[in-house]
């Protein structure tokens, strides 16, 4: 897939041993995503850089202060980041990406 294919459209992110998100990107400056187990959801302001057709760093602040990071290899369907927590410790996010459905 490339960054252009999975725009506006639903994509499970599955974080081993921690999480699924069904997220979509709206644009380069916003996605919305959803926690499958809790059924948390938010709408963020993103950044993005694209750093090949199918490649893109993400990074955005959550409402609670959150600070995720999140590099998306839509070609391989694979998935790197990290949260930031406000007590200062680290979460590694380690996953893999696919179209949801």
């Amino acid at each position: 897939m490339t960054t252009a294919e999975v725009m506006n459209r639903e994509l499970a992110y599955v974080f081993e041993d921690y999480v699924t998100i069904d997220l979509t990107f709206g644009s380069d400056t916003e996605l919305y995503w959803k926690e499958r187990a809790s059924g948390a959801d938010a709408n963020e302001t993103i950044s993005t850089i694209r750093v090949d057709e199918s490649t893109t760093l993400t990074g955005w602040v959550e409402h609670d202060g959150i600070i995720v990071s999140l590099w998306s290899d839509f070609a391989a369907g694979k998935t790197y980041g990290f949260q930031y927590f406000t007590d200062g410790s680290v979460r590694k996010l380690i996953g893999t990406i696919s179209l949801k459905g």
